[in-house]
């Protein structure tokens, strides 16, 4: 593997919640990735994602989280080898998402701790290399049609939003709760060498961009904390500059 090397994947949903010491995970759902040179074109869609996910099957406090999807669509492709360059994007797109987050007792108390409505949920990442500066480049973006956020874990409060967000748009932020949307993380794919100190930084080769992320930190919902997080359409884009052979994509 050498710099003329580049790695996207895309996936529209994930997540992993601890409460009670109980774990549930989840996704990533229609995962697709690929690795050029040489060219590809890789497409998954997913009519319908539908499930039903009990947090704690052993406590009295039933946490239940409800996740609805329509029309999945994860595409990753590249050109291959161009002149000077090498470039490759993946994108995420889901028509329309709804998560909803409650917790009752016997059915005779019902808490709303969070609910999520979203239409035309969309992601992208791109990473490119140029041969001749041997520079590389990468960027995210992320958008939606719409979006309402609501329930007693953000205050009873209800968010909303549409259009184009902003680079690591935080929409809400508790001790308990944050809500991030087109988070951008970049990072170095390979770990840093250890050269001598005169060397230049090492810049980002790899970005990944999550369209929606709400991450919990023992959130009280019903006198039970929840730890977890929740991604959807999420996006990731590497160039390689190190003879190194990166994993396997799944």
């Amino acid at each position: 593997m050498s710099s003329q090397d580049v790695l996207s994947e895309a996936d529209s949903l994930s997540g992993s919640f601890v409460t009670g010491g109980h774990t549930t995970a989840f996704g990533p759902v229609g995962q697709v990735s690929g690795i050029a040179p040489p060219a590809f074109h890789h497409t998954v869609k997913i009519g319908a994602f539908d499930e039903t996910f009990s947090l704690d099957p052993t406590s009295l406090i039933d946490a239940t989280l409800q996740i609805n999807a329509t029309d999945l669509t994860n595409m990753v492709s590249s050109d291959g080898l161009g002149i000077d360059n090498i470039s490759t994007q993946s994108t995420s797109d889901i028509g329309s998402a709804s998560i909803v987050l409650t917790a009752g007792v016997a059915s005779t108390l019902e808490i709303l701790g969070l609910s999520v409505a979203a239409t035309f949920i969309h992601s992208d990442s791109s990473a490119s290399y140029v041969f001749g500066p041997d520079r590389g480049f990468v960027s995210g973006d992320a958008s939606f049609q719409s979006l309402s956020i609501s329930g007693s874990l953000i205050g009873g409060r209800t968010l909303t939003f549409s259009g184009d967000a902003a680079p690591n748009t935080v929409l809400y932020h508790s001790p308990t709760v944050t809500i991030t949307l087109d988070q951008q993380t970049l990072s170095d794919f390979l770990p840093p060498s250890p050269v001598a100190s005169a060397t230049p930084p090492i810049l980002p080769n790899r970005i990944t961009t999550d369209a929606l992320n709400i991450q919990l930190t023992n959130a009280p919902l019903l006198g039970s904390p929840i730890t977890g997080h929740i991604s959807l359409g999420e996006t990731s884009a590497t160039y390689f500059t190190s003879p190194i052979v990166p994993p396997v994509p799944v």
